[in-house]
Formats: structure tokens, sequence, C-alpha cells
């Protein structure tokens, strides 16, 4: 690139480098050219410099810095800067302009600051002339110079030129980071000798410049424009102006250098000691002891061990160790991770406003580690994640607290100790700025579909935020989707009522097995974030802090949907979901290859209708996907496979059925509404079919399974149904009989209204075994968990025989889901918070209150079964 003509005095200048410039930028640029930049933004930045002067902006002054982003800039062809302020133009000017530098700083330690003409003269020459210039904000502190301030009227006076130009100035901040180590709380003595992480002097410059460039990344910010700053100031005077360009050039360097390194880090016993000294903290707990009748200083003594059982002992040094192990185990484990980078960035963006909570789904233990992994990889903060007690074995509890993991116990109902101490830990991360994470189902999802979503940390954070703890948070639904998942054989061995396995180092050491074959692509998609401060004004009747407890818990649960349902949205249909889909969606023992293929077709048509729907690359072409997925299910001997009149017969083995309905359940939330629509129709059999009966029976559907499936909120009942039937309107399977009855006529389209009914057959069928066992119960009580054995065994027993057709209809998560409907029902007893506490059962007690209702609730599912 031929640069523009150098400035002939001053302290300069990338225009012409000097011989000991060129030499040291080529003794770099090895270095150099593995620093991580983005090349879109470049692009965007010399669009720019053709309609406006560009002034860059850097937070810390550096002539290693400088020394890169010249080299840099020639490199991408970019307006190269000719002034900097401050900068020894030793490796760039002439020897005169060398001695007038040395003069100039002698005259800036004898006149007061900001007296020194030089540096506003020679920006103000550059300027006029179009060229770029390179302004540094703060200087290093040492024990020598307390000053940071550098800008001397610099701001002013491009204020200034503005003023008098028609041609815009843009400013460009601009961030080059050599490490990812937050902030410290307190600087240590090397930080006072060498200077702070964020802003170091020159030896610790040189140490982190050897040391990372490899990790090394540049980051420009969004360009800002005098000329609209100045028209937001009223009046537009220049000191005012460039106060507050300054002051939003500081925001952005230091919300950046957050949403890269997190905010200032402290030990785990220094955030102990804060939270115990906290005078809000010590107000509630002396009124807690008050209330116990125990002394504050017991109280004390057990807050502080509950505390140190829950807070994270974040620490970056675990941070690169995990990502290091992971990329190489993941390597073997998986055959790759696909990102939805735009959806990453939208999160990147709402971090820089406020604290982001992702909410992922839940399906694999290795959801702990893979978005934490994720952010760091990609320049993010990693975030600080809620995890179950039962992760706090060793190693694995020190490892997941080292990288930004908190404790909770699995349940702490009626401990008002545990739930204050725990409340006041998430309100001291909101305050610090800490991004957070945890899973609003809970658990991991055994079944693969989304579970309902649990309110308890989710309504703790709404209570946080309408106390002040931070201005807003963005809430961020997260799908992660596995194209085969680690714990398949464990899930299935759980869903048939297997006793779940206790985590250990025992059964981590069992794990070495997954590391044999690979487990195919994993999906990572974003929904948009969720800010709580606009959601609280459009979906809310009122501010939160001014809520009942009933309006409040409404409106928790509201956002739960809202979260849920945007997790589902975005979750990647892979090959094996559609194809474990179309399986089992048939009603017979084999199915031909042929007939597969037309049912994935059709599936996938629907999820084309739907829209907005994200498929993997692999169904690009679908013949090939649809083999490729078949050999899988093949290799795990899921399936088998023969040729009979050289047509390929495939069938799921009966074991295993349940193994491929994880699959199936991954993606059914698309289909749902479809499926329900479509077993209404055909539970007439007839082919002409009442209009309002079907919309009766819809609707029954919808509301048996509302525990088992998230719905859409901010849509009205009419809509909902009548946006499916056009489906079916539109594609010609069925017709709508003209005349004011309102009738509805199958079409040789038939077909596709059987698939679409067996994709909830199972859950229909579940729900009828639960109602079909509790006959035997009369009016004695039990345990739960002993009526859920005694109904798997009925449930065992009609599969035999041939009156219950889908072995995946004994799922232990949808028989528990069936009985807690019974109870919002009155079918069966609910127990009380008391009853509980009195008894103290393995499960909860369980005992049929109402035979009539579940004997016409029977008649009516049997409606959808025969």
């Amino acid at each position: 690139m031929k640069s523009s003509p150098q400035i002939q005095e001053g302290i300069i200048t990338g225009g012409q480098p000097n011989p000991v410039a060129r030499l040291f930028i080529g003794l770099l640029s090895p270095f150099f050219t593995r620093i991580r930049f983005d090349r879109p933004k470049a692009k965007e930045l010399s669009d720019l410099s053709r309609q406006a002067t560009v002034i860059y902006v850097m937070h810390g002054h550096s002539a290693l810095d400088f020394l890169y982003f010249t080299y840099l800039y020639r490199r991408e062809g970019l307006p190269v800067p000719h002034f900097a302020n401050e900068l020894s133009p030793f490796y760039y000017g002439s020897l005169t302009c060398y001695f007038r530098y040395l003069g100039d700083r002698l005259r800036g330690y004898l006149l007061p600051p900001g007296k020194n003409p030089n540096g506003r003269e020679l920006i103000r020459e550059s300027t006029r002339k179009g060229l770029s210039s390179l302004v540094f904000l703060k200087r290093p502190r040492s024990l020598l110079r307390r000053n940071r301030v550098m800008t001397n009227g610099l701001m002013e006076e491009l204020f200034e030129l503005q003023q008098n130009s028609q041609r815009p100035i843009t400013l460009i901040p601009q961030i080059i980071l050599w490490h990812r180590q937050p902030q410290k709380v307190s600087p240590s003595i090397i930080d006072i000798l060498f200077g702070e992480t964020d802003l170091p002097g020159r030896l610790r410059k040189t140490y982190l410049f050897f040391r990372n460039y490899r990790r090394a990344f540049v980051r420009l910010g969004e360009p800002l424009d005098l000329g609209s700053v100045r028209e937001k100031v009223n009046p537009p005077s220049t000191a005012e102006v460039a106060s507050q360009v300054k002051d939003q050039l500081d925001h952005y360097f230091e919300r950046e250098k957050q949403v890269i390194n997190g905010p200032p880090q402290e030990p785990k016993s220094k955030t102990i000691k804060g939270i115990l000294s906290h005078s809000r903290f010590r107000s509630e707990l002396t009124a807690l002891a008050r209330q116990e009748g125990k002394s504050y200083q017991e109280m004390e003594k057990k807050a502080s061990r509950i505390l140190n059982e829950i807070a994270a002992d974040y620490s970056q040094g675990y941070i690169a160790f995990q990502s290091w192990l992971y990329t190489r185990v993941w390597n073997r484990i998986y055959a790759g991770i696909e990102v939805d980078e735009k959806g990453l960035k939208k999160v990147g963006d709402a971090a820089r406003q406020a604290p982001v909570i992702l909410v992922p789904t839940h399906r694999s233990h290795s959801d702990y580690l893979l978005i934490s992994h994720l952010f760091y990889l990609r320049d993010l903060v990693p975030p600080h994640i809620a995890a179950g007690i039962n992760l706090s074995f060793w190693p694995v509890g020190r490892i997941f607290r080292g990288s930004g993991a908190f404790f909770i116990r699995r349940s702490f109902q009626g401990d008002g100790l545990y739930s204050m101490v725990l409340e006041h830990y998430l309100h001291y991360l909101l305050r610090k700025g800490y991004n957070q994470e945890f899973f609003i189902e809970g658990t991991r999802s055994r079944t693969g579909k989304h579970l309902q979503p649990k309110l308890g940390l989710l309504s703790t954070y709404l209570k946080l935020f309408a106390q002040g703890a931070s201005d807003d948070l963005h809430f961020v639904p997260i799908s992660i989707s596995y194209e085969k998942i680690l714990e398949e054989q464990s899930h299935a061995r759980e869903l048939e009522g297997g006793e779940k396995a206790k985590e250990s180092v025992w059964e981590l050491s069992k794990t070495r097995n997954i590391l044999r074959r690979k487990h195919g692509r994993v999906y990572i998609q974003f929904d948009d974030p969720i800010s709580l401060k606009r959601y609280q004004q459009e979906a809310c009747p009122k501010p939160l802090n001014r809520m009942d407890p009933e309006e409040l818990r409404e409106c928790t649960l509201r956002l739960a949907n809202k979260i849920s349902y945007g997790m589902n949205k975005v979750t990647t249909v892979t090959s094996p979901a559609l194809v474990a889909t179309a399986l089992l969606a048939h009603p017979k023992r084999g199915i031909l290859y042929s007939e597969l293929i037309r049912k994935v077709e059709t599936l996938m048509g629907y999820l084309r209708y739907r829209g907005e729907v994200r498929f993997s690359d692999s169904l690009n072409n679908l013949p090939r996907a649809v083999d490729e997925t078949l050999g899988f299910f093949k290799q795990n001997k899921d399936i088998e496979e023969v040729v009979r009149e050289e047509e390929r017969i495939l069938s799921v083995k009966e074991d295993k059925r349940i193994v491929i309905d994880y699959y199936k359940n991954n993606i059914i939330h698309f289909f749902v509404t479809t499926a329900f629509l479509a077993s209404s129709v055909l539970s007439f059999r007839e082919k002409e079919v009442e209009l309002n009966e079907t919309h009766r029976r819809f609707f029954f559907l919808k509301d048996l399974l509302e525990l088992e499936f998230i719905y859409r909120n901010k849509i009205s009942e009419e809509e909902y149904f009548q946006q499916i039937l056009n489906y079916f309107l539109n594609g010609g399977i069925l017709e709508k009989l003209p005349g004011n009855g309102g009738k509805l006529r199958l079409t040789e389209k038939k077909p596709v209204l059987e698939l679409f009914r067996m994709l909830i057959f199972n859950f229909i069928e579940s729900y009828y075994l639960v109602l079909e066992a509790a006959a035997k119960l009369g009016d004695k009580e039990r345990e739960e968990k002993d009526f859920l054995k005694q109904v798997l065994e009925r449930g065992k027993r009609l599969y035999d025989v041939g009156d219950l057709q889908r072995r995946e209809s004994l799922s232990l998560p949808i028989l528990i889901t069936a009985i807690k409907c019974y109870r919002n029902r009155g079918i069966f007893s609910s127990p009380g918070i008391d009853e509980l506490k009195r008894k103290k059962p393995k499960s909860p007690p369980l005992r049929l209150t109402n035979d009539r209702s579940r004997r016409m609730l029977i008649r009516q599912i049997r409606e959808f079964l025969d």
C-alpha cells in the first residue's frame, strides 16, 4: 500500500517507517502473524475510511502495540496512523525529530498538564489533511508516574476540527488482548513495580507478548462519530463533548475487558468474608437467628460452612487447563462442534450491556464444560455455573469449582438459612457482573425432550433484579444437540426403572470406553437474549418489586416458558433424530427402506413448512444422511436389516426402542401440535369428521399432555388450532367440506396423518397405563415409588400379550409426569409439605381419591388408542 506523505515535524508516524522500525517489524512479524484479527471488521473499517477521517483510540500506551498495528494496517490496506501522542519517534522519525521529541518531553515535565501545545498542533495538522492518528488514553501506572491521563486536550482539538469540517471524524476504539487474566481486586507487588495486567509497563508487556502471542487477538469497537455525539449534547460545548467521549471510550474499554476476562478476581475466602460482612446479610441473619432461637455466632458459622460448600473458586488457570484437556478428549469423542456464530455474537453484544444468564438444554454431563470451553475459545469470559452438589466429588469437584461451578443441594425446601445464603451468593455474583449459567430443567433429560422448567433459580434471579442487584439481566436460551449422547445406556437403564448410579471416581473411570469411538457431531444454537428489564416492561403488569407473590410467580412462569420455548425453537434437527422419528412412527415391526425415505421426506417437508427450523448440514443430502444414520444405528446394534426380494427391510430391536426414542424426542416438540390434530381426526375412525368435535379433542390432548411439552406463549387457542389445520388443508391431507356444519374429509394422503399420530402414541399409552393400573389402588395409600414399580410390571405384562403396542411407553419419566398430571386433576392425592415433613417417605404418598374421574378419563383416552 502506498502511504500518504509523512508529516515533517512532530511525534510520528507510520507513514513511511524508517529502517529501524522496518527492522523491528520484520523481526516481530512471525509473531504478529499469529495474532487473531477479525477480517470482516477490517473490511468495514476500510469502507469507513473512504467517507471519514479515522482516529484510532487505545486504552493503554504501548510502543509494541503501535508497532503491531502499523504492521497490521499496512498488511490489510487500512489507513496508517500519522500521529501518536507521547510515542517516541526513535524508531520512526529522523534525528532532528527525535531531538525535538526530547525537548517536548522536557517541556512536558516543566509545564503544567495541558499547557504543552505540541500534541494538539500535530493532531490538528494531521487531521486537516485527512490522515489517521492514534490516541492513547492512559499510560501504565508505576511508582514514579501516578498521573495516567494522556489526552491533554486532544479530544477537545478533534471536536473543534469536527465543528469546522464537512468530513466526518470517527473514533475507532481498538484493543489487543495479550492475556486472559482478570484484573485483581488488590494489586500485587509485581503489579506495582511492572504495571497491572490491563495496563502493563514495558517489561511486563514484552513478557506477555512472547508468552501469549499465539492466544492474543484484536477487537475493533463500533465507530464513534464525533458529529453525532455533538448533536446529543446541549449546548454542545467543547469541554462537555470531550468529557462525554472520553467517558464513553473508558466505559467501552472497561466493559470489553470484562466481557473477555471477567470482573476483577478475588479468592474464594475473600468472597465468603465479603458476603458475611455485608450489612443486609448481617441484618437478615440476625432476624433468622432470633426466629430460630439461636445465637448470631452459631448461625454465622453455619452460614460460613454453607458458603464454603456452595462458592466457586474461579481461576483462569483451571479454565485454560480444562479447555486444553477438553480439546484433546473432545477430538477423540466427537467429530466436531457446530456453533451458531451469529447467535454467539448476539450473546457477546448482550454481555457488553449487562450480565448474561446462559440457560442451555441439559442432556449430558458434557454440558457443564462445553459452554465454558466454547466461550474460552471465542474470547468471552466463561460463566459461573450452577451445578448439582452430586458433582462435587474429588477430583471432578475441584476442577469444576476452579472452572466457575458453584454447587447447590438438590433439595433445601424449608431450610431458611440455606435459601438465604444461596440468594446472597447469587446477589454477589450479579453485583460483581459475573455471567452465569444454570439448567432450567433442573436435571439431565433422560427422555431426550425438554423437561418442564423449574422455577427455583429463575425466581431468585427475578427477586434479585427487583432488589437492584443489577440494572438489567439477559437470559440466553441455548440448545445443545448431540448426534449421539455419551450417557445413552445409563439413560436407557434409568428410563426402564433402573437405579441412577451415584457420581463417583469409580463411575468416572468407566467412561474410558467412550474414547474408543466417535459419537458424531454436537450443535450449539443460541436464541436471542431476553432482556429482563424489557420483559418486565412488556410482559408484566407492574414492576417486579411491587408484585404480590402470586403475581411474581405468574410472571416467572411466563418467562420460564418463554426461555424454554426459545431453547426448543433453536434446536438443530439432526439426521439421527429425524431417522429415529421416522422409524418409531411406523406402526409395524419392520419398514421398507423406500418407505422410510418417504417418511423422512414428509417430516422434512413439514419442518420446512414451519420455517425458521435449523438443520444440520448433513441433511442437505438426505439419502446419504439416512444411510449414514442407519449405519450408525446398526453399528450400535440398535436396528436390524435384512434384504428380501431385493428390498431392504429395517426394524428396531425391541430392547432398543427406548434408546431410539431418545433421539426422536430431541425434535418431537416441532411435531407435537400436528400430532394432536392428526390423532384427533383419526380417533373418529371415519372418513368425514366434525370440525367442532375435532377442535374439542385437539385441546383435550393439549391439556392432558401440558406437563410433557412446552407450548408457545402469546397465541390464542383458535390461532393455535387453525395454524395446524391450515397445513393439512394446504397439503391436501384434509378437505374442508362446504356447508354450515363444518366437516373435514380425509383424502388418499391419510398415511401422513398416521405418521404424525404415531409420534405421540407412546405418551398417550403411558398416561392410559397409569390410570389402568390405578384401579388396584382403591383407597389404600402407597408410596409413589412402589406404585411406579407396579405400573411398570403391569405394563410389561400388557406389552407381552399385545395390549400395549409401544415398548417406549414404559418410560419411567413419562409415567411420573402422568401421575403429577392426575394429582393436579384431583384423581390422586397431593400431599402437603407438613405431611411430607411428618412422614418423611422415600417418595410422596399416593392415594386414589376420585375413581369416577379416573374411569371417565380412561374412556376419553381410549378413543385415541383403539
